[in-house]
């Protein structure tokens, strides 16, 4: 499957303060509305990219990330995707997410070839 674009770290940095505003928005009972969590991530990235020199550093997470999204395109209904969380290279849309990890298998033993590998 052709590969998909990186993700950009504007839009790493975006969805991450995102997802904590909406964790805080629950545990606190703000009642915040979706618009309004996203504008105020938008915001808080851009004033920490305006700021600071913000690099992507996944210290929380294993070497790839896996998710899949509905899709009528492919027999199983899911596209399936998975994400070198060293570089940010995505695979393209796979129909199973063995597919996908296999298609990530291939990337790490060409690009981060390392006896640590973890899928």
């Amino acid at each position: 499957m052709p590969e998909l674009e990186p993700v950009s770290l504007e839009d790493r940095l975006i969805g991450n303060i995102r997802d904590e505003l909406e964790a805080q928005n629950a545990l606190q009972e703000l009642s915040l509305d979706a618009q309004t969590l996203d504008k105020l991530a938008w915001a808080v990235a851009a004033n920490l990219h305006y700021a600071f020199d913000v690099a992507w550093a996944p210290k929380w997470a294993h070497d790839v990330h896996s998710w899949s999204e509905p899709d009528e395109g492919l027999p199983t209904g899911e596209s399936h995707f998975s994400e070198c969380l060293r570089c940010g290279w995505l695979t393209g849309h796979n129909p199973t997410r063995e597919q996908a990890l296999a298609e990530y298998a291939g990337h790490v033993s060409t690009h981060h070839p390392s006896p640590e590998v973890r899928a």
